[in-house]
């Protein structure tokens, strides 16, 4: 058992370590732009389901060659007039460098693990303005037809950390759009 385990340990080693002569990752800068079909709880007394589309905007710095942080904006009108500005951190975290060693630094797919930990800051002439935490957890899909243009995927779902919301599991999303990346080094 203690051989087994060795082993276990020594391949995923490799596999790091591997990966990390091989990224298309680290030094590029990636921005995004999403339409988002949101479906979601709202935090009102009585339980009802929305259907919400959204425009989001994000921008990443590969740090490492499998981590890219950002920032995050995204807007989504709201039926009392105003509405839900979600600004925040986003992560992406690669997982095709650990797998797959690229011929080039302009590798045409990226498959991703993506949190985005933001403040929804949600406003209405009716009720006023509100300030929720929230977190998405999701995966997403690029694929590059051009060296810098290319299209993008992400499904999330999304968790309410304060307020009081009916569920805590309050939104879940589908984001496809552009995406662009420039190497800086």
């Amino acid at each position: 058992m203690k051989h087994l385990f060795l082993l276990y340990f020594l391949g995923t080693i490799s596999v790091v370590a591997f990966a990390q002569k091989s990224s298309y990752i680290k030094d590029r800068l990636y921005f995004d732009v999403s339409y988002t079909l949101n479906k979601r709880d709202l935090m009102e007394e009585k339980v009802r389901r929305e259907k919400k589309d959204a425009f989001s905007l994000s921008a990443c710095y590969g740090v490492t060659k499998f981590w890219e942080p950002g920032l995050y904006y995204s807007l989504c009108e709201e039926y009392f007039g105003g509405g839900s500005h979600y600004i925040g951190i986003k992560n992406n975290f690669h997982i095709l460098p650990f797998f797959i060693k690229p011929d080039n630094k302009f590798f045409r797919f990226c498959v991703y693990i993506t949190d985005v930990f933001d403040v929804n800051i949600w406003k209405t002439k009716t009720f006023g303005a509100s300030y929720y935490l929230c977190n998405d957890i999701g995966l997403g899909a690029s694929f590059y037809f051009a060296k810098n243009v290319g299209i993008n995927l992400e499904y999330r779902w999304g968790f309410m950390l304060t307020g009081k919301p009916i569920r805590r599991n309050y939104q879940n999303g589908i984001n496809f759009g552009l995406c662009f990346r420039f190497l800086t080094k």
